[in-house]
């Protein structure tokens, strides 16, 4: 699938996705916390955030911490 293709899927997605996929973002979002132990000042780059569930649970866990999300579709943003 090209690119554009899947912007244009994800595109379309992006308003449900969180709730659509929610067990898989729950479930994903724990696993990459549960690895990381972050402290004041630390930088996070989450390349393909989505929506930017895992970066609005570091905010609350790390607050401290520098936290930037990038994705290829606009619409996940």
């Amino acid at each position: 699938m090209s690119l554009p293709a899947v912007r244009r899927e994800y595109h379309a997605l992006a308003g449900r996705y969180d709730q659509r996929w929610a067990g898989y973002v729950a479930a994903s979002t724990a696993m990459a916390e549960s690895r990381l132990s972050l402290k004041p000042g630390d930088r996070v780059l989450d390349v393909g955030c989505g929506t930017g569930v895992l970066l609005e649970q570091l905010r609350v866990r790390a607050p401290a911490a520098q936290l930037l999300g990038v994705d290829a579709t606009p619409g996940m943003l």
